[in-house]
């Protein structure tokens, strides 16, 4: 029962590593400086109108920006795009400071200077969700909207499984605890491909990463009922377990303009598994509001 509990809440949390058109050519990819390390980012699309605000993509735990690859086409069509890699996530470089949802911010901020990009509509899948969240209480006056992909917007994370899925992640055999995560029913990818995407993206995520980046979803500093004071889209995946009904009715709470989307048929990594109705949903959403 315990492992049933800790399969979901790692789903809900983050086991995130990760209809298409025609991708527009990319810049080049980014490298943003930041506290002494690099961040990597990838800067495609050019904006039908140049004052739109840019569309960030943030992966979640254990991540990286490859986990759009099905959704920058579509998303780049008529718009700009930055997919970004996380501090000591993906090809961004390990930072010298504790993993945070303040210390993600900033990266993102980092890029976001580094790309010229005074405005962004931010996309959080997973653990990306509380990160972008973060972004837009730090950084307000640059924050135009939130996406948030099958993520946790307020705490529901079971306290009682934080301390032995975190022992877990500490010990010498945290890769082989986070495959069965990963590949535990309530998470599992339909593509193969993809799931071999994750798993190569899991291998390569170091075990300080894995563990910070729990830890800085998991800390309880961090408030989960202040407003949002952008327009919020919110999709994810059919999950009772997680999204009750009560829990549902406190997320329409936080923000005066929200949109709420269930994908049929979709695990976890909703992105992924329905690329195009997601496409879809992310698309008539920002062109509802002008972007």
């Amino acid at each position: 029962m315990r492992l049933a509990l800790i399969l979901l809440a790692i789903a809900w949390l983050g086991a995130s590593f990760v209809g298409c058109a025609a991708s527009a050519p990319p810049r080049g990819d980014g490298e943003a400086p930041f506290r002494g390390a690099t961040l990597r980012y990838d800067d495609v699309g050019e904006p039908a109108d140049p004052s739109a605000p840019a569309i960030v993509l943030v992966h979640g735990w254990a991540g990286g920006r490859e986990a759009w690859h099905k959704n920058t086409p579509a998303l780049s069509a008529a718009r700009r795009v930055i997919a970004l890699d996380l501090p000591g996530h993906g090809e961004s470089d390990v930072v010298d400071a504790p993993h945070s949802m303040a210390l993600y911010a900033e990266a993102i901020a980092a890029v976001l200077d580094d790309a010229q990009v005074d405005r962004a509509v931010l996309i959080g899948h997973s653990n990306g969700t509380p990160t972008v969240r973060q972004f837009a209480r730090d950084y307000p006056r640059r924050t135009a909207g939130l996406v948030a992909v099958d993520g946790a917007l307020q705490d529901v994370f079971p306290r009682e499984m934080a301390e032995p899925m975190l022992a877990q992640l500490r010990g010498p055999n945290y890769r082989a605890f986070v495959t069965q995560l990963v590949t535990s029913a309530q998470t599992q990818i339909a593509d193969p491909a993809d799931r071999r995407l994750v798993l190569d993206r899991l291998d390569a995520t170091p075990q300080s990463t894995i563990v910070g980046a729990l830890e800085a979803a998991l800390d309880r500093s961090v408030p989960t009922d202040d407003p949002i004071e952008v327009p919020l889209l919110v999709i994810k995946a059919p999950n009772p377990m997680m999204w009750t009904p009560e829990y549902e009715a406190r997320v329409r709470e936080l923000a005066e303009d929200v949109e709420h989307h269930t994908i049929d048929g979709a695990s976890h990594f909703v992105m992924m598994d329905r690329p195009a109705p997601f496409n879809r949903l992310v698309l008539d959403w920002l062109a509802g509001h002008g972007w």
